[in-house]
């Protein structure tokens, strides 16, 4: 089965190319519905030409649990908040495909399955391999912006949220809560050019061992210290009690990320989400109710907007 493409303006010689942005967005068409956002040093095939567009071929594999038939026989993503699509199974990531995407599939390979994709990307965004870029001849140079409409303002972000781009019509950086809090320094035909300050994980140096976990940590310490325990790694003996998919109101996860409904340590066993990555989803899944398990996880936030309780990234099962 071949996916259906747009006729492109100008053919090319299929090539080799790798995405050169931290991540850029894989869409049905030119400017067109997003599909997946694929990572930075993914390979694709340039196959077509459009402008300062490039239709392309991503390939990799998915966990066969998140895609199902269209009834045409392809396969589309099944899973809530998507789901990864990879460079073997369990290994590098490539992409994160949205729920609803769909895929050719190529082969099985016991739960995974190996998925071609045929869609467009951003030229700019995409290297060759004698270095050189995929992008079109510039066009004249225009004339310089116009001066900021109006004084830069704090704002806050309203209804569901909203997605953080380069430009109106480029690189999707990721997404901004509802209620989060910018700085407008100048709108334009609809669209607001927005600073935003925030904090992402950090990861050690190249060969740096990273520092043990801390142990013995309650819930009640980190909601007490909330800014000493953030992003620490902590030792937690917990009882499991579910695997839950995350839904909207939950802001601390994305919209359907697994996680572990557990008791935590403490006399008192409080409530405590882990956060599942897809490494650890295998082993998660055949847990029992009141199973104990030895864990190290990295503190998200000390206290759950929507119940107050801890919520750590899962990073090992002892």
């Amino acid at each position: 089965m071949v996916l259906a493409a747009l006729p492109c303006d100008a053919a090319v010689a299929q090539s080799s190319a790798v995405v050169q942005a931290a991540g850029e967005n894989l869409r049905d068409a030119p400017s067109g519905r997003i599909l997946a956002v694929v990572r930075g040093a993914a390979g694709v095939e340039v196959v077509g030409d459009r402008g300062r567009w490039r239709e392309v071929v991503l390939e990799g594999w998915i966990w066969a649990l998140s895609v199902g038939p269209t009834g045409a026989g392809s396969l589309q993503v099944d899973a809530a908040g998507g789901e990864n699509l990879r460079a073997e199974p369990n290994g590098r990531i490539l992409a994160r495909l949205n729920q609803g995407t769909v895929v050719e599939e190529v082969e099985r390979r016991g739960r995974w399955v190996r998925a071609r994709r045929r869609a467009w990307m951003w030229a700019a965004s995409l290297r060759l391999p004698d270095g050189s870029g995929a992008t079109s001849p510039a066009p004249p140079a225009t004339p310089a912006a116009a001066p900021p409409s109006r004084p830069a303002a704090r704002s806050t972000v309203p209804g569901e949220g909203a997605v953080l781009r380069v430009s109106p019509d480029s690189t999707e950086l990721g997404s901004l809560a509802p209620g989060a809090e910018v700085e407008v320094l100048e709108r334009r035909g609809g669209w607001a050019r927005v600073r935003v300050e925030g904090w992402i994980p950090e990861p050690p140096p190249a060969g740096a061992e990273p520092e043990p976990p801390l142990r013995g940590i309650t819930a009640m310490e980190l909601a007490d210290h909330p800014e000493r325990y953030q992003g620490k790694r902590l030792a937690w003996s917990v009882q499991f009690i579910s695997l839950e998919r995350a839904e909207r109101i939950r802001t601390e996860f994305y919209e359907g990320e697994p996680f572990l409904l557990a008791r935590g340590p403490g006399e008192d066993r409080p409530i405590v989400y882990l956060a599942v990555p897809p490494e650890l989803l295998d082993r998660v899944e055949t847990l029992e109710p009141l199973d104990r398990l030895e864990v190290v996880g990295r503190v998200r936030t000390a206290r759950s907007p929507l119940t107050g309780a801890p919520v750590l990234d899962l990073l090992e099962i002892r």
